[in-house]
């Protein structure tokens, strides 16, 4: 199964309403749904997305790339 944040209108960003939506979600993943993992991914340059990862305690394997539909310098 695959899901993703939910993508915010620019003026939302930076109000904690996707490190909250992420919380919730790994809450549901190992709680009711019993998963053993959860991973996510996001393009290098996505500071944002990374820095959420980081604040619901998810870690950095360090095996990046650049994701194939994305254009070279995208920053999303």
């Amino acid at each position: 199964m695959r899901r993703g944040w939910l993508r915010l209108a620019r003026s939302y960003w930076g109000k904690g309403f996707a490190t909250e939506a992420a919380k919730g979600s790994l809450r549901v993943a190992f709680e009711r749904l019993n998963l053993d993992e959860v991973v996510s991914f996001t393009s290098v340059i996505n500071w944002p997305s990374r820095a959420v990862m980081e604040r619901i305690g998810m870690v950095n394997t360090s095996e990046d790339f650049d994701h194939p539909a994305l254009p070279e310098g995208s920053e999303s």
